[in-house]
């Protein structure tokens, strides 16, 4: 795990398009959203849970939820805003 993503980073989510989502799959309306790491999680690949702090049009029916688990590798540490 990257020793910069820690709780209460901000995070750009970039997804892995071979990722299967940790048995729940990836919306790619995800890739590119600013989140914040609420909690790191040893058990499983996707140990990062974020907060989504910014979204995209999501067309009805196809509803992003609040927050996700990642791996590492699919998400790129950011500065956090002012």
């Amino acid at each position: 795990m990257s020793d910069t993503i820690t709780e209460g980073s901000w995070v750009r989510v970039r997804l892995d398009p071979a990722c299967s989502g940790g048995g729940r799959p990836h919306n790619p309306h995800e890739d590119g959203l600013r989140a914040q790491v609420t909690v790191r999680d040893g058990s499983g690949d996707h140990t990062i849970c974020v907060l989504f702090k910014s979204g995209k049009f999501v067309p009805l029916g196809n509803h992003l939820p609040l927050g996700r688990h990642y791996r590492p590798d699919e998400l790129e540490p950011i500065p956090e805003p002012p």
